[in-house]
């Protein structure tokens, strides 16, 4: 049997990256090809992506402008900004 996996991948326009961050999202159209549960596992037991840091000279400007890219708010979290989901996504 033969599966064929069909996404769309944006990537955001390089202008737009904040910290030089390079950012792309990917839209799946045939999800039983690529969200297969045996596939979902990993030896060291990780099951998703708490957080992601980001280093830059200017942390305020950077959060601000990625929490736009992503549609949420920049947070100031003690002397670093965090960008969070507003609600929850299946993983």
């Amino acid at each position: 049997m033969r599966w064929v996996a069909a996404s769309c991948v944006f990537h955001w326009p390089a202008q737009q990256r904040p910290a030089d961050l390079r950012l792309f999202a990917c839209q799946h159209h045939t999800r039983d090809t690529v969200w297969i549960a045996e596939l979902q596992s990993h030896a060291n037991t990780t099951t998703g992506i708490v957080r992601l840091e980001i280093v830059s000279p200017e942390p305020a400007a950077a959060a601000a402008q990625l929490a736009g890219l992503i549609e949420t708010d920049a947070e100031p979290a003690t002397t670093v900004f965090a960008c969070a989901r507003r609600r929850d996504v299946e993983i």
